[in-house]
């Protein structure tokens, strides 16, 4: 790539960022231009925005991660994995509490008993067999 193409590209996830900044992959994209250009204190700042609302953004993690080794700054490191663990766990107790309430209205609470579900209301939920509205 050139230069002006670097550029340019930097400004497009600028102006993507100016309309979603919470887009972790434009967040994402900007770190790896500033390891590009040996700016790795941007970088960092740009990795720990794309994993500012969900640390399951795995390239960024792992990015993120190399990067702190390098410095050896463990400390964060284990801070990171922590709070990874923390939003696992709350995603695990919330997609339990989703069976829970299921169960209780009477819906499926796994894929194959959702599947079994649809089947037995009438079919597999697609528009297979049947005419387009009109």
């Amino acid at each position: 790539r050139s230069a002006g193409d670097v550029g340019e590209e930097e400004e497009l996830l600028y102006q993507v960022l100016e309309e979603r900044p919470d887009h972790r992959e434009a967040w994402y994209s900007l770190a790896l231009l500033m390891i590009g250009r040996g700016n790795l204190r941007a970088a960092e700042e740009y990795l720990r925005k794309s994993l500012e609302h969900n640390l399951d953004f795995e390239p960024a993690l792992q990015l993120l991660t190399s990067l702190l080794l390098k410095s050896s700054r463990v400390e964060e490191i284990a801070e990171l994995n922590r709070r990874k663990s923390e939003q696992e766990e709350t995603g695990r107790v919330q997609s339990s509490s989703n069976r829970t309430s299921n169960i209780r209205w009477g819906l499926p609470s796994t894929p194959s008993a959702t599947a079994r579900w649809s089947q037995a209301a009438g079919g597999g939920g697609g528009m297979e067999g049947r005419s387009r509205p009109r």
